[in-house]
């Protein structure tokens, strides 16, 4: 007599197969991407050095751009830059205050 053999219900059939085989190979161009934004983005870091300054137009250019995405006067902006470039900077934010 035969035994009842189960094995054919528990395999996959062919769709979920390919189904399982696309979403490996949607996983592989997944981690392709993120390498490459990864390498990307270190390809934007700046090497560990003293800061060189920059010509004042562009120096110029650059606060203006930097004005355009938060509200801050000139001067503060070149303030800080002098303080980097001669390595003397904390930066802090206000702290808020606590009611107790």
């Amino acid at each position: 007599m035969k035994e009842n053999d189960d094995a054919e219900l528990l395999s996959s059939t062919p769709t979920q197969r390919l189904h399982m085989e696309e979403q490996d190979s949607l996983s592989i161009v997944d981690q392709e991407q993120e390498d490459d934004e990864l390498a990307q983005h270190r390809s934007l870091l700046i090497e560990h050095g003293p800061l060189l300054p920059i010509p004042d137009p562009w120096l110029s250019e650059n606060i203006r751009e930097i004005q355009r995405h938060i509200l801050v006067d000139e001067q503060v902006i070149r303030l800080i830059y002098h303080a980097l470039l001669s390595r003397h900077v904390i930066l802090t934010v206000p702290l808020p205050s606590i009611a107790l």
